[in-house]
C-alpha cells in the first residue's frame, strides 16, 4: 500500500481545544484514520505552524476519505497530502523511467542540441517591410548618391551596421501571431526556456514568478474556492494588461497538492482577473 505524508493545519477554535482539552491526539487520530482503513505510522505537531504531519499508509480513495471525514469535523483549517517512497521504490522507479526514456526523441531535439552545444542558429532573412529605407538609416546613409557606406561593412568612425546586426534585429520577437503567458516557480530557470525552445515562430512566452509554497491557491475551509497566493495575483493583473492569447499555471505540485478540483477552481480565480 502507498504512504503518504499529510499535514492538517488546526482551525482557530480546535488549537485553544489542544491546551483546553489534553488528551493524546495521536490516539485520536489514529482512531479517525482506521475508520477509513488508513494506518498511521507517525504523528507529529508543527508548533510554528499549528500543524499536525503524520505518515500514513492506505489507498488514495482511502487516504481521501479519511482528509474528508477530518476536515468535516471542523478542528482543521485545510489539509494537504503528498505520496512518499522509500529509498528502495525510488531506485526502482528510475531504473523504469531509465527503461522507459531510454529509445525516446524528443520532436525538436536538434534544436535541443543546438542550444546545448551553443551553437548559432542560422541568421534568418529581415522580415520588415521597406528593408531599403530601414537598411540606409541604420548604416547611417543620407539619402544622396553616393552619400553613405555600403551595407555590410563599417563607416569609419564606428558608425553603420552590418547585414548580420539588421540579421539579428530582425529575430526580435514580441509575439504578434500569439503570446503565451506562465506562472513558474521564482527560481527556475528550466521551464520557460523550454516554452521558448518549443514555440513556433512569431509565438512569445512571458513568464510571472511564483515564489508561494504548494499549492499556490490554498482551498477555503469548505473546500469551495481558493484563495490566490499574492504573487499569483501580481502576475495575473500584468498578464492582464498584456492581453495575452493564453495563460497556463505550470506547477505540477500545486495541481497534486491541491487534489481533485482544484485546477478548476485556480482557472475560475484567474479568469476574473484576467477578463
Amino acid at each position: 500500500m502507498p504512504k503518504f505524508l499529510v499535514k492538517a493545519q488546526y482551525s482557530s477554535l480546535a488549537f485553544r481545544g489542544l491546551i483546553e482539552d489534553l488528551v493524546d491526539r495521536r490516539m485520536t487520530t489514529e482512531k479517525l484514520l482506521a475508520g477509513a482503513g488508513v494506518t498511521l505510522h507517525e504523528w507529529f505537531f508543527v508548533p510554528d505552524t499549528g500543524e499536525s504531519v503524520v505518515i500514513v499508509e492506505g489507498s488514495h480513495d482511502q487516504v481521501r476519505l479519511a482528509r474528508m471525514v477530518a476536515m468535516a469535523t471542523g478542528a482543521f483549517a485545510n489539509s494537504h497530502a503528498v505520496e512518499i517512497i522509500s529509498s528502495n521504490e525510488l531506485t526502482a522507479l528510475a531504473q523504469n523511467a531509465a527503461d522507459t526514456g531510454r529509445d525516446y526523441v524528443a520532436p525538436n531535439m536538434d534544436q535541443i542540441d543546438r542550444m546545448l552545444l551553443d551553437e548559432k542558429p542560422p541568421t534568418p532573412a529581415p522580415r520588415w517591410r521597406g528593408l531599403s529605407e530601414t537598411r540606409d538609416k541604420l548604416s547611417g546613409h543620407d539619402g544622396l548618391a553616393g552619400g553613405g557606406p555600403a551595407v555590410g561593412r563599417r563607416r569609419a568612425g564606428g558608425g553603420g551596421v552590418t547585414m548580420d546586426e539588421i540579421g539579428r534585429l530582425g529575430r526580435d520577437n514580441w509575439g504578434w501571431q500569439a503570446r503565451i503567458g506562465m506562472f513558474i516557480v521564482g527560481n527556475e530557470a528550466v521551464p520557460e526556456a523550454e516554452m521558448w525552445a518549443m514555440a513556433p515562430p512569431h509565438v512569445s512566452i512571458h513568464a510571472a514568478r511564483v515564489t508561494a509554497s504548494s499549492p499556490w491557491a490554498p482551498w477555503d475551509t469548505g473546500r469551495t474556492t481558493v484563495s490566490l497566493a499574492d504573487d499569483l495575483t501580481r502576475g495575473c493583473r500584468q498578464f492582464a494588461a498584456m492581453r495575452l492569447s493564453a495563460v497556463v499555471v505550470g506547477h505540477s505540485s500545486s495541481s497534486f497538492v491541491g487534489g481533485v478540483g482544484w485546477d478548476r477552481a485556480v482557472v475560475a480565480q484567474l479568469a476574473e482577473i484576467l477578463g
